[in-house]
């Protein structure tokens, strides 16, 4: 059976693994953009199933602009990290 690449629905739909909660380390490939938001290491870090940020996204009205932190902000209160 040949590989089929995962369509943009496909991946919407990837639950099995999210929302993952970690604990924020050094080696981390997004540490510094966490540190510059004020996290710290040790702190509760939440990777969020696609299909919730797109909720967020289409709540933003046409024309306004949401920025990656507002995001975050909102993923982090949602799920208590």
């Amino acid at each position: 059976m040949p590989y089929r690449r995962k369509t943009w629905e496909d991946k919407l739909k990837d639950r099995k693994t999210f929302p993952k909660t970690l604990k924020l380390e050094s080696n981390f490939p997004c540490y510094r953009a966490l540190q510059k938001m004020g996290a710290k290491p040790g702190d509760s870090v939440t990777i969020a199933p696609p299909l919730e940020v797109d909720a967020i996204m289409k709540h933003v009205p046409e024309g306004k602009l949401i920025t990656l932190r507002v995001i975050c902000e909102k993923l982090a209160k949602q799920h208590q990290t």
